[in-house]
């Protein structure tokens, strides 16, 4: 199942080089552009399921012989289970899928299963359009709005009270479901090095046992709860990498997953570790780093486990040779046209960075609420020999490009949110549906 804003297809057909062949399931979600619909058809077959119901799809997918099912986005993971369960391939349950792509669901299903979680509701514009309205919601304060089915961290807010939490639906474009939930606390500020609270964990279930292939970190959290990028290895101690591992195992069970490779945002309050959210695919630029330290390839275990078949024992990736980073240039809050970019070439020269691109071009327009992962400037990934030498680059990397940007909607960050948040930021081959 493929949509724009997956993975790379070359990036996953080298992935699926002597594995399987590929189908690309395409027409159940935006539309391609020109250059990826040329470019797939080269790739493997392309199946386009644009206007047909449900039973006609699965006929399509079993005329084209498809083995398993994978998904590298949030958006494929129910309609994928649907077609998977019609088909009796590999896959999440519908229920599971569901709560991998609903956050407040997910919630319900984490507390259920015993894991301590912020408390959360369901808010709409129009079922939250006055103060008394939003006085009335069960919520302590500060909270975090986000969409209830969202990803890559777009429209995503960090409201103080009431009359915040108002404004911030107002000058929502459109009518959508959120999620608030309870403002997880920040540990105390004790650690010089520039990153936030939050983690990932890279999960692999097969038959229902977890196994972490690695902890990644992140840098410091921009306005309005915007990711700038982060590492790989994680920084954490022994004690605290197995207390984030264990709360993302136990979560994985409570949603029923059996099989797939899990991305979990943990995050580390003073009351110990909490699940974020628990995406059902490969972390965005996990693969990236992974493949800087010499990690395993989890696009193509995702791609095995599709297929029904193992992942053989490995060892989760440890503090090394090396720590591989990945960091993005965010614009402040706000919608901005890009006027004059300097200094890039400064950044792309860095003996430390192996690739260094920009996002948006001179005249291209960029908002603060498309969120970190699409909403950036420009971005850079390599690597150094430790933590103690990426933190001196961090300062240097946020330092060395300008951009020169033109208001079009300027917006106030939420306040209190600077404070709180800029602290450091012959056979047959098988084949697998994308």
């Amino acid at each position: 199942m493929y949509e724009p804003g997956a993975f790379s297809p070359l990036e996953i057909a080298e992935s699926a080089s002597g594995l399987c062949e590929l189908i690309w399931v395409t027409g159940w979600s935006a539309p391609l552009d020109s250059s990826l619909a040329r470019l797939l058809p080269r790739l493997g077959t392309v199946v386009d399921l644009r206007g047909f119901g449900h039973q006609a799809n699965a006929a399509a997918l079993r005329e084209a012989r498809a083995d398993g099912i994978a998904v590298f986005t949030d958006a494929a993971q129910q309609p994928a289970a649907e077609l998977a369960r019609e088909l009796a391939l590999p896959f999440h349950s519908p229920q599971t899928a569901l709560l991998l792509r609903d956050k407040l669901e997910q919630r319900r299903a984490l507390s259920a299963g015993g894991l301590p979680v912020p408390a959360a509701l369901a808010v709409t514009q129009s079922g939250v359009s006055t103060r008394a309205e939003a006085e009335a919601l069960e919520m302590t304060w500060p909270a975090v709005l986000k969409p209830r089915r969202g990803s890559g961290g777009s429209e995503t807010f960090l409201v103080s009270g009431p009359d915040e939490l108002v404004g911030v639906l107002e000058d929502v474009p459109g009518e959508r479901e959120f999620i608030l939930e309870e403002y997880l606390p920040d540990l105390a500020e004790t650690r010089v090095a520039p990153v936030a609270d939050m983690v990932s964990v890279e999960l692999v279930v097969v038959d229902g046992v977890s196994r972490h292939a690695a902890i990644s970190g992140r840098f410091p959290i921009v306005a309005p709860l915007r990711e700038n990028g982060g590492f790989l290895p994680s920084d954490l101690d022994a004690d605290a990498s197995a207390a984030v591992v264990d709360v993302a195992k136990r979560a994985a069970a409570a949603l029923g997953v059996e099989r797939g490779v899990l991305h979990i945002e943990v995050k580390q309050t003073p009351a110990g570790p909490r699940i974020v959210e628990v995406n059902g695919r490969v972390g965005g630029i996990v693969p990236m780093m992974l493949r800087r330290v010499g990690g395993p390839p989890l696009i193509r275990w995702a791609l095995r486990l599709a297929l029904g078949l193992d992942i053989g024992p490995f060892e989760p990736v440890e503090v090394g040779p090396a720590v591989a980073f990945y960091y993005v240039w965010l614009p402040p809050v706000g919608e901005f046209n890009v006027r004059e970019i300097h200094g890039f070439d400064a950044v792309r020269s860095l003996p430390q960075v192996d690739q260094a691109w920009l996002n948006r071009q001179v005249g291209d327009r960029v908002s603060s609420r498309e969120g970190g992962m699409f909403g950036h400037l420009s971005a850079a990934y390599g690597a150094v020999a430790t933590h103690e030498e990426l933190w001196p680059l961090v300062a240097e990397l946020a330092s060395a490009p300008s951009f020169v940007l033109d208001p079009v909607a300027p917006l106030a960050a939420p306040a209190g949110l600077t404070e709180g948040l800029s602290r450091y930021a012959g056979r047959r081959r098988s084949k697998a549906a994308l």
